[in-house]
């Protein structure tokens, strides 16, 4: 994360729990951004104040979402600079059935 100037690391439900000792060797001295990860309990908590976040996971092939390129999301960044962005990591279906509003 570190390496591409990401420096804010936000947490939803932790299998492992968290802090999480195998952390840190993963991290590759990128211990601030551990240090001041934040943890939630949804998806939609963690992204509340985030109007741009984009998602990326192996999703099953039956499942419908919208897709962008790399380079134009890159694109929609920059133009929009000022407006904070996020990215999602995860299981597809878990990203979808929060980002359709159920719980």
């Amino acid at each position: 994360m570190l390496n591409f100037g990401l420096t804010e690391l936000r947490l939803v439900a932790p299998r492992d729990g968290w802090p999480n000792a195998s952390a840190g060797p993963a991290a590759a001295g990128a211990d601030i951004v551990l240090a001041n990860a934040e943890v939630f309990e949804t998806l939609a908590e963690a992204i509340a104040d985030i109007p741009n976040v984009y998602a990326t996971t192996v999703r099953k092939r039956g499942l419908v979402a919208s897709h962008r390129a790399l380079e134009e999301r890159c694109q929609v960044r920059h133009d929009s600079a000022a407006t904070p962005a996020g990215f999602a990591f995860g299981q597809a279906d878990q990203i979808d059935h929060q980002r359709s509003g159920q719980q």
